[in-house]
Order: structure tokens, then sequence, then C-alpha cells
């Protein structure tokens, strides 16, 4: 005789895991506004409130606390929701460190972090993340530079580090090496405080623009490997 109870658990072995790891997450975290208030054994997970379940709703794909008001530090136990595409918790009050095991998330394709009171560096186990799209974790208090592991994104098309307190070099790879078409636009000459500009290696056409001679604080040029047409303006003199 087979045990139907014995299948159905076997059946719900993944929701329960997520449940319970939510759960921990849930316990670390201080939630005034009441935005996790339906995190409950009794409801199924795939029914909280900022929780997104794939098609089965076996496994949990997204969480969205985006501008909740809750505070505490960043769990590592989100390190173990291995099915996890979304994760964002930005605008938020968190403090602490990025835990540098959210680097085992291989699924993730978006990690905005952005807006809050984050500290310390970034791990360099973000460049693990290689599904990553989207990575905003700019307006933190977040120190150090940027870790060279972050030109492993080949899939990265968001990258926010603004309102931090990083320093150092930008990392070779990034910003250049792309496939822009189009002209430069003219109003890059807006950029008065702009000291490095590298368009190198991209699909870029048309002539250079002669508002580039308005960057009086302008110190590197790269326009290399393009298809730009045209003479060099000479106003670049100035």
């Amino acid at each position: 005789t087979l045990d139907t109870s014995f299948v159905a658990t076997l059946s719900n072995d993944a929701d329960a895991t997520d449940t319970n790891l939510l759960l921990r997450v849930k316990s670390e975290l201080v939630d005034p506004l009441g935005a996790m208030k339906n995190w409950s054994p009794t409801t199924h997970v795939c029914k909280w409130n900022g929780i997104t379940c794939d098609v089965n709703q076996k496994h949990v794909i997204g969480l969205n606390l985006s501008g909740s008001g809750i505070s505490g530090s960043i769990s590592v136990e989100l390190s173990n929701l291995i099915s996890l595409q979304t994760l964002d918790l930005s605008s938020n009050s968190l403090n602490g460190s990025i835990p540098l095991e959210l680097g085992s998330l291989k699924n993730l394709r978006t990690l905005q972090l952005y807006s809050n009171y984050l500290s310390g560096n970034i791990p360099k186990e973000i460049g693990n993340l290689k599904k990553l799209q989207v990575l905003r974790i700019g307006d933190n208090f977040l120190t150090g530079g940027i870790p060279p592991s972050i030109i492993n994104l080949s899939e990265l098309n968001v990258l926010g580090l603004g309102y931090c307190h990083l320093n150092g070099t930008i990392p070779v790879g990034i910003g250049s090496n792309n496939m822009f078409e189009g002209e430069i636009p003219s109003s890059i000459g807006s950029l008065k405080a702009l000291r490095i500009l590298n368009l190198a290696n991209n699909s870029l056409s048309g002539p250079i623009p002669i508002s580039l001679s308005y960057l009086s604080n302008l110190t590197y040029l790269n326009l290399l490997g393009n298809k730009l047409n045209g003479e060099i303006p000479y106003e670049l003199n100035s």
C-alpha cells in the first residue's frame, strides 16, 4: 500500500525548504510596516507579499521588498534560495555588509540593494553571478574599490554604483568593448567635470563632435576601434 501522505510530503519538499529559509530571513529583520506580515507557515510561500514563484509553484524565483521600511542586515540565508532570479531590497534601511555568500546564487539576474545603509567592500564573489543582468548597489556607504571580478558579468547591461564612498580605479573592461551604435551625442560636451572618456571598440559612426572640446577637465580620450569618419576637430587642441 502506497502512503499518499508520504508522496504529498515529497512533492512539497521544495516549498518547505524555501519557506523555512525565508522565515529565518524574516526573523533577522525589523518590519515596522508589516511588509512580511503574511509570511507564515500557515500560508503557502507563493502567496507571501513580495514573493514570486515559478510556474509550478515549487520554487521561489523572486524576492522584492523594495521600499518596505525594513531594517536589519541582509541574511546569508538568502544564498540558499538557489532558484532565485530577482532580489530587490532597495530603498530600505538595511545595514551591515553585502554577504559574500550571495555569489552562490547562480540563477540571479537582478540584484538591487541601492538606497540603504550598507557598508564594507563590494564582495569579489559578485563576479560569480554569470547570469546577472542588473546590478544596482549605489547610494550606500560602501568603501574600497570596484572588484576586478565584476568584468566576469558578461550579461550585465545595468550597473549602478553611484553615491557611495568607493575609491581606486575602474577595472579595465568596464565601459568599453561593447556594441554601441550610432553617433557620439554632442550633448556629451555638457559633462564639464568629465576626466576620462573611453568609448573604444564599439560600432560608433559619424564625426567626432566638436563639443568634446568643451570638456576642459578631460585628461584621457579613447575612440579607438569604431567606425568614425571625418576630420579630428581642430578645437580639440584647446
